[in-house]
């Protein structure tokens, strides 16, 4: 799984301008490079709270928390790590790969 970390804030977004059509062309061809490989493109994370377990709920406003995922399927963490070249992401935030194990039996 991808994980993004910052990046464009959903308040920097134009969904009408050229430049966010240019954008989602490139994340496109990204996606066509992927081929098998991409399970799910995923999507953008709006507001969120983190909850503790004393019940304590905090908004998280922070430029360095996750703003989104995607999911690769890789026969290993190299070969998913590997497929982050030339992800659309990567040219404003970074992405955290991680491996998702499969414990429904």
């Amino acid at each position: 799984m991808y994980l993004y970390i910052g990046g464009v804030s959903q308040e920097e977004i134009n969904i009408d301008s050229d430049e966010v059509q240019a954008e989602m062309a490139k994340w496109e061809k990204y996606g066509q490079k992927l081929g098998d490989n991409l399970v799910d493109f995923g999507n953008p994370f709006g507001e969120r709270i983190r909850v503790s377990s004393n019940g304590q709920k905090d908004v998280i406003i922070d430029e360095h928390s996750s703003s989104g995922y995607g999911i690769v399927q890789a026969k290993d963490l190299d070969e998913a790590v590997a497929l982050t070249e030339g992800h659309p992401h990567l040219e404003s935030g970074s992405i955290e790969v991680l491996e998702i194990f499969d414990i429904s039996g």
